[in-house]
């Protein structure tokens, strides 16, 4: 990293959860990775990044940000001001805000991963030691990769709709304080006892339509969902496809099977699940369902969701 003093974006509120839920996740989810730092106070996360760079030999000019708004701000911001590259520390949510203010740009995305699920850092290989992340942008390299578009909203990792957006809307930064990643399995098992689940048709607009329906759907860009589960074991973030998943099921004891097959086998291969790739798709429902991406609600159906290809510089691990 040739850069003398590099921009870091830091979300103080992203990923903070309480010494609770960090031990409730260690003891019932066992996720993949354990982030210690999410206990930090808000304070003590920001010196813990500048001091991260600082111990690289990186001089960075730190911007403090409390909401998405602030975040998307601040970089567009720096893009506009120059900038070549832009490290954010946060979450999915975060780095969606990030991808929407780079994508198409000559700016390279660094992250240091401070969210609750942080399926991004996931995929990529980045590490959630926010001093080896801090590392690996020193090491600079940059990989080219697509996103996903739903409507007029970009993503990084993936798209839901009906159930799985309705229940992002329920969980509210105090439960995620609270119980972490456990805030969304809770959430989910009670609204699963009293959700309607519309019935969602799915086609594809590519030469040869593929159409399917079902009452749970996702549009994946990467293999990761959510930071716990792998629902697209064969995408790829630099095939220009988007990977469709639809589950034809409804209700809670199916909603458990879906998400048990997801963390511990292969969810393609439930025989009431359909999984099929494309460039561009059309999802529909009657009534009208939320749409989130990159756990952000911010459209409804009917939506059209695309593959934007390799728009994304990215530093990575070597």
């Amino acid at each position: 990293m040739n850069q003398e003093e590099i921009p870091v974006v830091i979300n103080k509120k992203a990923g903070r959860k309480s010494f609770f839920a960090v031990g409730l996740e260690a003891l019932l989810i066992r996720p993949p990775f354990l982030h210690k730092e999410a206990c930090y106070p808000e304070e003590r996360i920001g010196r813990k990044v500048v001091k991260a760079f600082s111990l690289e030999g990186m001089k960075v000019r730190p911007y403090f940000a409390h909401t998405i708004e602030d975040v998307r701000d601040t970089i567009e911001d720096l893009v506009w001001k120059g900038e070549r590259t832009v490290v954010v520390a946060g979450g999915d949510g975060t780095l969606n805000a990030a991808v929407h203010a780079i994508a198409g740009t000559e700016v390279s995305l660094g992250i240091i991963p401070l969210g609750t699920a942080n399926a991004l850092a996931l995929e990529l290989g980045i590490p959630f030691s926010v001093h080896e992340a801090a590392r690996v942008i020193k090491q600079g390299k940059v990989r080219k990769i697509d996103v996903g578009k739903a409507g007029g909203h970009l993503f990084a990792m993936g798209a839901g709709m009906s159930f799985d957006a309705h229940v992002i809307q329920k969980v509210d930064h105090g439960s995620k304080w609270a119980m972490g990643s456990m805030a969304y399995i809770v959430h989910g098992i009670l609204e699963a006892l009293k959700y309607p689940f519309p019935l969602l048709k799915i086609e594809s607009e590519d030469p040869v339509p593929i159409r399917s329906e079902g009452y749970l759907a996702i549009v994946a860009n990467a293999r990761y969902y959510g930071g716990h589960f792998k629902v697209a074991p064969r995408a790829s973030m630099e095939d220009g496809l988007l990977d469709v998943l639809v589950m034809k099921r409804k209700g809670l004891r199916h909603l458990i099977r879906y998400l048990g097959a997801m963390r511990y086998r292969d969810i393609t291969r439930l025989e009431d699940v359909d999984y099929f790739q494309c460039r561009r798709l059309r999802i529909t429902s009657d009534p009208a369902v939320p749409v989130h991406v990159d756990a952000e609600v911010v459209e409804t159906t009917p939506c059209v969701f695309e593959s934007v290809p390799k728009v994304l510089k990215v530093i990575v691990p070597d």
